[in-house]
């Protein structure tokens, strides 16, 4: 497993939903790729702030 560093969250703009005054906007998204091209780590990505190198595949 490896760690994303926070200093990078002004590029991602993901620290800004945490700032006091900010309105937080509910989305819902699609990921669509073909198997193996990061999705479900991009996922976490977003909502844990771990980037998973080795990933296990998701077979749905």
């Amino acid at each position: 497993m490896i760690k994303i560093s926070p200093h990078i969250d002004h590029l991602v703009g993901w620290n800004l939903m945490a700032r006091p005054g900010n309105k937080i906007i509910q989305a819902k998204l699609v990921l669509l790729g073909d198997m193996g091209t990061g999705k479900t780590s991009l996922a976490l990505r977003f909502i844990k702030g771990q980037f998973y190198d080795q990933q296990e595949i998701k077979l749905w």
